[in-house]
């Protein structure tokens, strides 16, 4: 298939070989046969709809992250994008591709237009908006369905009979249905158009999603609205879904989290809710996170921090002494490095917050299969963290029979809760211990155990990936290593006193900076007054947030921003520190901010300290990630190599 040239026939559309239909069935997890033309029924089509939308997410990331910042619509690129590299599209790629599928398959389809309600986007009334969706059209037997897979949230989950009025069963209990009808703007009031509508329920009201027309688009019409819609309207400022907003300012800021609290959060929040529990991450009541915060944040304090040291030093050292093993037994292999630095913050939670080792760390052999196993997983699980509450259940459901390690999960998840209801169950110290402060103010045992399990993962994963990226740069760069160890060898003064080490400081928000914990936005919803910012007006309801990695990658604020660079934060700008936001900011930022800076510190200085990375380079050329709601990194490995490992 060459799509860049155009068909000789004026009337046929470019589609797809045998080979490549293969795979993406294959991708889909549907049968790999591609099935004769006698076999395409609607039963047909709608398993490939529904395997379809299990498989390939309503994402637009390619706007913010790739080279060109753009979308392109090339059916090569779209198939390279699917099948090759399992990423989402936003609905002219996904509707443009699946559109492309199907007609290869030999269905016939017609692509046309459609106009996205108002309403969807917080607006007011019922204005629709330009042309800026896509929708196929399947004729079968005569009949016309509406096959749609790129609207995200409330698109349609199976193929709609083009009949007006007609009740179709979504994800229960919400339905969905066509209507024919003029829209409040025609002029021309004997003009009907189709318009999709969803229902939470059967005794809900309708709510109309977009209009469209059974008129023909052209590819050259899709190639205009999609460089309106990826390209046109945007800069700091971008439409990145229906009735969301991503502002990539730092300016943006204060308004949205900070000033008199920010704007509140969205319901997106409830999708991480542990064993049913909101926790003083995923609650959506700030009253109710401040009754849990207050309580606890004692143990987060600097103070604090300062008086249990010698524990977290304790932790540290255990750490280095591993590392130190990992690096005498590495004769034949790398050393993985996040899941030594995962185990270091473990300990520093169980040994410091929680007063009880886990053991993950009193158990060397197999200690890890104790808890990654489910950090891993639940981290995946942040590829849905923007799909809606009703649909979220359903699409990890189906996400989690695929997993191939469902087993070590399951038995990695059962420990977790086990650990996590014995902190509960026998508390020796009430006011010293993190479940120890929130059970003695009336909270259950089960609630404090789900706050127990969402602090591990917070204060595991994260942490993590941060220690195990700035050791990886630290081995990469031995001038920058040597000097840093020549600073800490001349410095003074207690293990937690390193404010005055200027290079160390550095290094450490360097890594921070570059392993961002959270690779999109916190989402919040603009108040009843409406906000404005920059020229724009963001009407009440509209979901807007600031996404880390676009502010800590910024270059006009962060010169060669993906360069390990400690030195630029010797003399920071306004808009570097203003930038910095590695914890999120606000009242309702990382509760344990300064023990993650503390640990992080020590822990670097420490392995410095000790020479364990004399001699040792990364096994990798670069460290790529997965830009989900956590951070992850492809292949979940950072690899060093050690100067006789390398040589053989």
């Amino acid at each position: 298939m060459n799509p860049s040239q155009p068909p000789k026939d004026p009337t046929s559309r470019p589609t797809y070989t045998p080979s490549q239909l293969h795979d993406y069935l294959e991708s889909i997890q549907h049968s790999d046969q591609v099935p004769s033309p006698s076999s395409l029924s609607l039963e047909y089509l709608t398993t490939l709809q529904q395997h379809h939308l299990a498989t390939y997410p309503f994402e637009n990331l390619s706007i913010h992250y790739s080279p060109t910042h753009s979308v392109s619509l090339d059916l090569n690129v779209l198939y390279d994008k699917f099948v090759r590299k399992r990423r989402g599209g936003y609905c002219m790629e996904q509707n443009a591709f699946f559109g492309t599928v199907l007609r290869s398959l030999g269905y016939e389809v017609t692509n046309v237009g459609g106009r996205v309600c108002d309403a969807v986007n917080g607006g007011p009334g019922l204005r629709y908006g330009s042309w800026s969706h896509m929708i196929n059209i399947v004729t079968i037997s005569f009949d016309k369905y509406m096959v749609d897979v790129g609207f995200g949230g409330d698109g349609a989950t199976a193929p709609i009979l083009l009949e007006d009025g007609t009740v179709n069963p979504r994800i229960s209990p919400s339905e969905m249905r066509l209507v024919k009808s003029t829209l409040p703007e025609h002029t021309d009031r004997t003009q009907e158009v189709w318009i999709y509508q969803v229902r939470s329920s059967s005794d809900a009201a309708w709510s109309p999603i977009y209009s469209f027309t059974e008129t023909e688009f052209f590819p050259q019409d899709y190639e205009m609205m999609n460089f309106w819609t990826s390209t046109s309207r945007y800069g700091n400022v971008v439409r990145v879904g229906p009735n969301t907003v991503d502002v990539a300012d730092g300016a943006a800021l204060g308004p949205i989290y900070v000033d008199k609290g920010g704007f509140p959060k969205t319901s997106h929040y409830h999708n991480f809710y542990v064993d049913g529990f909101p926790t003083m991450f995923s609650s959506t009541d700030p009253a109710y996170r401040a009754s849990k915060a207050k309580l606890v944040a004692p143990l987060f304090s600097n103070a604090a921090i300062r008086q249990g040291s010698h524990i977290i030093n304790q932790c540290v050292d255990r750490f280095v002494t591993r590392l130190q093993e990992a690096r005498e037994s590495s004769a034949s292999h790398s050393v993985e490095l996040q899941e030594h630095a995962r185990l270091l913050g473990l300990d520093v939670l169980a040994s410091y917050l929680f007063r009880r080792p886990h053991p993950a760390i009193t158990e060397k052999a197999g200690g890890s299969d104790i808890v990654l196993p489910w950090l891993n997983a639940f981290v995946d699980i942040g590829q849905f963290y923007y799909v809606p509450t009703r649909c979220f259940g359903y699409l990890v459901s189906m996400w989690e029979k695929r997993r191939p390690d469902m087993a070590l999960e399951a038995e990695s998840a059962n420990a977790i809760q086990e650990y996590a209801m014995s902190l509960s169950s026998d508390v020796d110290d009430i006011e010293g211990s993190f479940q120890g402060r929130l059970l003695g103010h009336g909270f259950s045992k089960e609630e404090v155990a789900a706050e127990s399990k969402d602090l591990t993962f917070a204060g595991v994963h994260s942490f993590g990936s941060v220690l195990a990226t700035t050791l990886w740069y630290l081995a990469k760069d031995t001038a920058l290593h040597d000097g840093l160890r020549d600073e800490i060898l001349q410095s003074r003064g207690s293990e937690l006193d390193t404010q005055h080490m200027a290079l160390l400081q550095g290094v450490v928000k360097e890594g921070l900076r570059l392993a961002p914990a959270n690779g999109t936005r916190f989402p919040r919803i603009v108040s009843s007054r409406g906000w404005n910012f920059e020229g724009y007006y963001f009407p009440p309801g509209t979901i807007v947030g600031v996404s880390a990695p676009q502010l800590l990658l910024n270059e006009k604020v962060f010169p060669d921003a993906t360069i390990f660079r400690p030195e630029r934060w010797l003399k920071p700008s306004a808009e570097m520190q203003r930038d910095f936001i590695p914890f999120s900011v606000g009242i309702r930022q990382c509760i344990a901010k300064s023990l993650a800076m503390a640990e992080l510190t020590l822990a670097v200085k420490k392995v410095v300290e000790s020479d364990i990375l004399r001699d040792a380079r990364p096994a990798q050329d670069k460290i790529e990630v997965w830009e989900w709601f956590n951070v992850a990194v492809k292949g979940n490995r950072i690899e060093l190599l050690w100067a006789a490992d390398q040589e053989k």
